[in-house]
């Protein structure tokens, strides 16, 4: 289907943008990360978050998560840039996601957010708990959340 054009290897964490990147993070409506949220560290959005808000519309930042990682490793940091540049943070009401295996659950009985967070309710379960987070513009905000409360979607 010819979907991708073109490939990039690099470190998220560590590597300066490269031009080519720069210029493709421009021009984007849509980044979606899934299940790799906690591997991006703010490096990376201190790069890209302003090419993106050069646009004269600020592109739709989704990802897929496990709330007790994304709450442990990188919110703060992620949700601090994020408003810096003029988003929100909103999140759908969570669901089961894949059985923890033994030491995955013992790792998650340390943590604090699991035993204090309502989102992760299904670690009592043996299971994660999956959430999808979307970062919207602030001018998004009214509307959206009218339209999430209306549909009962989003916490």
């Amino acid at each position: 289907m010819n979907l991708c054009k073109q490939g990039y290897v690099f470190d998220l964490k560590h590597d300066l943008l490269t031009d080519d990147l720069k210029d493709i993070f421009s021009q984007i409506d849509i980044l979606i990360c899934v299940g790799s949220i906690g591997y991006i560290g703010p490096h990376f959005f201190e790069q890209m978050l302003p090419l993106v808000i050069a646009k004269s519309s600020l592109p739709l930042l989704a990802f897929l998560t496990y709330p007790i990682f994304y709450y442990d490793i990188c919110a703060n940091y992620i949700e601090a840039e994020f408003r810096k540049y003029g988003y929100f943070i909103c999140c759908n009401a969570p669901v089961k996601g894949r059985i923890m295996t033994d030491a995955e659950y013992e790792i998650s009985q340390k943590s604090k957010y699991s035993q204090a967070l309502d989102i992760c309710r299904f670690k009592n379960d043996d299971y994660y708990t999956s959430a999808f987070y979307m970062a919207l513009p602030k001018d998004w905000k009214k509307e959206f959340e009218n339209s999430m409360i209306n549909q009962n979607k989003c916490i």
